[in-house]
């Protein structure tokens, strides 16, 4: 087992593949209103976005479309400000869904799901109700960020540079000894 273990980390490490999120991979719900919702993660230094995973919620009895657009913003805690990417993708009910980018990052970031091709704020995204302060609500972007109750269900997969190996997590222990 611990062969494998370290085989995780060395191809972890050789692809710079690191994962951020505040959820706990729990679903807990989903989100219905703003047009905008996004969660805001903080780079120490800059790094590449590969991929964001985005968890939709069960309940489409009113959705209107299947449809939603993902983007990617730099930024600050204050709001997302220079749009860096987006990707049109087709939502399945209850599942997540990967979206692939391949976005520079210079500062912190924003992923934002984007429900403007809804008439009503479809599809919903899952939540994680557990708040530690990184998920937001808009009403436009530009406009102020409203705190949600909750975290969304967005992770960001890429390079991030030493944060992914910091002496906090597992494999920073392991590769301690």
């Amino acid at each position: 087992m611990k062969a494998i273990f370290v085989l995780v980390i060395l191809v972890s490490m050789m692809f710079g593949q690191d994962s951020l999120y505040f959820h706990d991979n729990e679903v807990d719900g989903e989100q219905f209103n703003a047009t905008y919702r996004g969660t805001f993660f903080e780079l120490d230094e800059p790094g590449t976005l590969s991929q964001v995973k985005v968890w939709f919620g069960e309940d489409d009895l009113y959705w209107d479309t299947y449809q939603t657009e993902i983007q990617v913003y730099l930024g600050t805690i204050d709001g997302p400000t220079v749009f860096r990417g987006s990707e049109t993708v087709t939502v399945v009910t209850g599942e997540s869904l990967v979206v692939d980018f391949n976005v520079a990052l210079t500062q912190s970031f924003w992923i934002i799901q984007n429900t403007e091709m809804s008439d009503n704020g479809f599809p919903n995204i899952a939540i994680d109700t557990d708040n530690n302060g990184h998920s937001f609500r808009f009403n436009s972007i530009g406009g102020d960020p409203i705190p949600s109750n909750y975290e969304f269900m967005i992770t960001a997969i890429g390079s991030f540079g030493s944060q992914a190996f910091s002496q906090n997590t597992w494999a920073g222990i392991k590769t301690s000894f």
